[in-house]
């Protein structure tokens, strides 16, 4: 008999990781990353000290000045003016800019709502390996939204971001492991894909790795 588990997969759009070296060129525009995320974070405290610099680099093409100035302008609530800036960086083929993209039109944010261009922006920044693309682009293939329904295609996404550590897709393919979706059924899969993001903290996983041991499911059993 199979145990009780928490049987939703995970399936927000989210971001793994943002604003996460230190020297602009005014010549040429060229701002770092580490650079240009600091100035977008010391701007939404208040500190708009250094935002005319960000804006110069943005206005010269630099991507990480529009991908950053982007999520300033998304944070102060100009949705218009974040998903220009980030279709200037996606159409220079930056990763996490088209995943933005993506995202953008998932939510309607800054451009009309529009499932189909939201995958079509998850599969370019996923084939650059963008982790949040990868996971995003599995949600779509799940549930069939801006594309049609395939298990075995989510699957294929959710390993990709979970090879690279991303938590909740670790969790989402030990869900398809233990109900067989996509997937042959496979409760030594489940209870490894469950483990990896319970290491990382994923509450769902947690719980249900716990049910996997009490019951023996895929692990030995243990009560204690």
């Amino acid at each position: 008999m199979e145990h009780k588990i928490k049987s939703t997969f995970v399936l927000l759009i989210v971001i793994n990781s943002f604003l996460s070296l230190v020297v602009a060129d005014a010549d040429t525009g060229y701002m770092t990353w580490k650079h240009a995320a600091s100035i977008t974070n010391a701007a939404l405290t208040g500190n708009h000290t250094d935002l005319v610099t960000l804006q110069q680099s943005a206005g010269l093409g630099n991507v990480n000045a529009e991908t950053s100035l982007g999520e300033y302008y998304r944070q102060e609530k100009n949705y218009v003016k974040a998903a220009y800036l980030w279709q200037k960086a996606a159409i220079q083929r930056d990763a996490f800019a088209e995943f933005l993209v993506g995202r953008a039109y998932y939510e309607g944010q800054g451009v009309p709502q529009n499932p189909a261009k939201a995958s079509y922006w998850f599969k370019k920044s996923a084939k650059q390996g963008n982790t949040d693309a990868e996971f995003s682009l599995g949600i779509f293939y799940w549930n069939g939204y801006g594309t049609p329904k395939n298990y075995a295609r989510a699957n294929y996404w959710y390993l990709k971001a979970a090879e690279q550590g991303y938590a909740y897709a670790e969790y989402n393919l030990g869900m398809s492991y233990y109900y067989g979706q996509g997937v042959p059924k496979n409760y030594a899969k489940t209870d490894y894909w469950w483990q990896k993001a319970a290491m990382q903290g994923a509450a769902p996983a947690e719980n249900n790795l716990g049910n996997s041991y009490y019951y023996g499911q895929g692990v030995p059993k243990k009560h204690e």
